[in-house]
């Protein structure tokens, strides 16, 4: 909320409110799939423009909180533990992974499911390894 702009959270309920509305009337006789992938879609948006809203007008009632919130998300101890969480949960989910591509494999899944799980997999591998290398030369 950067100079205390209200525009943003107005255009994104404006267009959550859109595609609800589309999803509900316009769309839902000739594409259901489509009529809920808006409805989803709106619903999030526009649950977070109402978030948004509650944190301005909290921050504007209450200017200290906004900067210990500023001081919180650009203290160093609390990024390292984010940075780790977020390390942590990768692992689990590499391991969450692997048993999902055994499963679908065990239920005898299509291949294009199983091939999706592995390359999933692969690809968080290769980030990991981008990564590495990356943040070793830097360090």
């Amino acid at each position: 909320m950067n100079n205390n702009k209200l525009w943003p959270p107005v255009l994104l309920l404006l267009c959550s409110c859109f595609l609800i509305f589309s999803g509900l009337f316009l769309i839902y006789d000739r594409m259901k799939n489509i009529s809920g992938l808006c409805i989803g879609i709106g619903g999030s948006l526009f649950s977070f423009a109402v978030i948004w809203f509650l944190q301005y007008f909290l921050y504007k009632k209450n200017p200290g909180i906004k900067k210990q919130k500023e001081i919180e998300q650009k203290d160093e101890r609390n990024i390292l533990i984010t940075e780790k969480a977020k390390a942590k949960a990768f692992q689990a989910l590499i391991v969450l992974l692997i048993c999902v591509s055994f499963l679908t494999i065990l239920l005898k899944a299509s291949l294009w499911v199983t091939l999706g799980t592995v390359c999933i997999y692969l690809t968080g591998i290769v980030f990991q390894m981008v990564y590495t290398a990356k943040y070793g030369k830097e360090i």
